[in-house]
């Protein structure tokens, strides 16, 4: 990552206002400018944690272990200049998923004491991180439905899915808005990590930030908004929905948490991920959500929300 990266003069006013008093802003813009670790998490439907460490363990890969998911794995490798991580036999057969290690945490949070996965819906799942993270907690047992947008990701995301040995998916290319609609309350668990203006990505993609905007901010959110109502709706009574993104802004986290509350009431409650891992607390924010700014892991920003379907709410005819 170069050091003199673009980071907007109203981006870094907007971090100054919601930034925690426990966290500094200088440390946020300094760690923003450096490269991110690269992570791994072992793909159990192909290899058990045990025989991957056994496998790579004369490769001197030094594998350091993510608190918030058992099988995901920050790497430095020696041999990096020979062969890239992507290149290398273990990730091409499928033993391994190249995914940021703050990406692991909204499945975690999903999965927490919830062992209602016969039906499982991703709302937005390309290129298929948590999608291989789901099938691998569910043992490619029951219906996972990993639906995309965007028809130039379907590829990969299948080309994944593949790869690591997914076969309890059906692939699906609709507006997530449609679900709510056309699936009303037939999902038992429901991860919507929604598309977002990718504030929180800048450490991997040094342009993350080139078409930044407050103006654009409030237009994503405006879609995220649609899409939560419409996964809360496909979620079963009693069911969990993780919402996620990996952005720092209020508009497209909290307020959209806010916005499926004020719909629905007392149908939706928010379930604290304060004991998540240990050092959650970190990141807790007062409604029990997790607002993850990329120096309190050394990671990239993200957000996470669990939140549970408590009642029957109106879904559209």
């Amino acid at each position: 990552m170069h050091p003199n990266i673009h980071i907007p003069d109203a981006f870094i006013e907007q971090i100054r206002q919601i930034i925690p008093a426990h966290l500094d802003l200088d440390e946020f813009l300094a760690i923003c400018k450096t490269p991110l670790r690269r992570s791994i998490r072992v793909n159990t439907l192909k290899i058990s944690v045990d025989d991957f460490l056994a496998r790579v363990a004369d490769k001197d890969w030094t594998l350091t272990p993510v608190p918030w998911c058992d099988t995901g794995f920050w790497v430095e490798r020696e041999d990096e200049e020979s062969v890239s991580l992507g290149n290398t036999a273990e990730h091409m057969a499928g033993l391994f998923y190249i995914q940021e290690a703050s990406s692991m945490m909204p499945v975690t949070a999903l999965l927490k004491d919830n062992d209602a996965l016969d039906c499982v819906l991703d709302m937005a799942s390309a290129p298929g991180s948590k999608t291989t993270q789901i099938a691998c907690a569910m043992q490619n047992r029951g219906a996972l439905v990993a639906n995309e947008l965007a028809a130039s990701r379907i590829k990969v995301l299948h080309a994944n899915l593949q790869r690591c040995g997914v076969y309890n998916a059906a692939l699906t290319h609709f507006d997530g808005c449609v679900f709510g609609g056309w699936a009303p309350e037939a999902f038992d668990s429901i991860l919507l990590d929604a598309p977002c203006s990718g504030e929180g990505a800048i450490r991997k993609d040094e342009d993350a930030m080139e078409n930044w905007s407050l103006a654009s901010v409030e237009d994503i959110a405006s879609v995220q908004r649609d899409l939560i109502i419409s996964g809360f709706q496909a979620l079963k009574p009693g069911g969990v929905m993780v919402y996620s993104t990996c952005t720092l802004n209020l508009s497209e986290n909290q307020k959209v948490c806010q916005h499926l509350k004020d719909t629905f009431g007392d149908a939706v409650a928010f379930e604290s991920l304060a004991d998540l891992f240990d050092g959650a607390e970190k990141a807790l924010t007062e409604e029990g959500f997790l607002h993850v700014y990329p120096q309190i892991y050394d990671s990239e920003g993200f957000f996470v929300a669990r939140i549970r379907k408590l009642a029957a709410v109106e879904t559209p005819a």
